[in-house]
């Protein structure tokens, strides 16, 4: 990921975000991990125990702070999501969720947005 890959998209974000408020709906941005980063095993490997990535909720960690600053309406799925279970939360062959990570993605929106 470059170094303003984020900043860039939650531009164009903000800048679909005042479209939508003007035609008088809101708009969320939800926040979906991939599993190299929820799953505490996969995320070990990958970041070198912290050395790659610097916060295993990295997504958060990059989009968070953009999102404050941008006042956008933001939703973090990553605490739902975090399991210290090998592919508890996703398939093994290719890290879409399964029905339980989709399930948790669901009810971590819910609960956000009610």
């Amino acid at each position: 990921v470059g170094k303003t890959t984020f900043k860039k998209n939650i531009m164009m974000l903000k800048a679909a975000e005042r479209v939508i408020r003007a035609q008088g709906a809101d708009m969320v941005v939800v926040a979906l991990p991939y599993r190299i980063f929820f799953d505490s095993s996969y995320y070990k490997y990958y970041s070198k125990s912290g050395q790659v990535f610097p916060a295993q909720d990295y997504l958060w960690h990059e989009l968070g702070p953009l999102c404050e600053m941008l006042e956008l309406n933001c939703f973090n799925t990553f605490d739902d999501l975090k399991t210290d279970k090998p592919d508890r939360n996703s398939f093994r062959a290719d890290g879409h969720y399964n029905e339980r990570g989709a399930d948790s993605v669901s009810r971590s929106i819910f609960r956000q947005a009610f």
